[in-house]
């Protein structure tokens, strides 16, 4: 019998599957190991008979890496509600809208910053806000200055590292 398989993730070059019918069973992700290491456009496979996960790094279209696998009988692709397929993609989601708003505020203006810059400024200016306002003891001040310490920071080593 053909095993169900489930992509618990999935990226540009990048491929993770699951086969829970087959966990602890070595001699299958053996099979799989052997099949999949001879493909062209495969770089590394990545086999844990004990969690029933193939993890594919690729430069082939991932579809086409998984019709080989079917035609072959080796597993079956189905959708599972139950598998955690939304937190991927709600993370994609959100980073990609980030990125997106990071590079338009970049845009606008000439490069002068960036959204780590924007969110730093606000911070600051909400504790300013809140020492002006006699709060000095309350935790909203000195946080935020924290905070916008650790965003400038950040916004630092990411600009360092695309220099190099």
């Amino acid at each position: 019998m053909i095993p169900n398989a489930y992509i618990s993730s999935r990226t540009a070059n990048r491929l993770r599957i699951k086969i829970p019918s087959r966990r602890r069973d070595a001699d299958y992700f053996e099979t799989l190991l052997n099949h999949l290491s001879g493909q062209e456009g495969i770089d590394s496979v990545s086999i844990q008979p004990l969690t029933a996960s193939v993890l594919l790094i690729h430069s082939i279209d991932s579809s086409t890496i998984l019709n080989n696998a079917e035609q072959n009988e080796l597993l079956h692709i189905v959708q599972d509600e139950t598998m955690p397929t939304s937190r991927p993609i709600m993370h994609g989601a959100l980073a990609k809208s980030y990125l997106d708003i990071d590079h338009s505020v970049t845009r606008i203006t000439s490069g002068i910053t960036n959204i780590g810059g924007i969110a730093f400024i606000a911070l600051v200016g909400v504790g300013i806000y809140q020492i002006s306002r006699g709060n000095f003891a309350a935790p909203a001040w000195y946080t935020a200055f924290w905070y916008a310490l650790n965003i400038l920071l950040k916004t630092k080593e990411q600009e360092n590292s695309s220099v190099v």
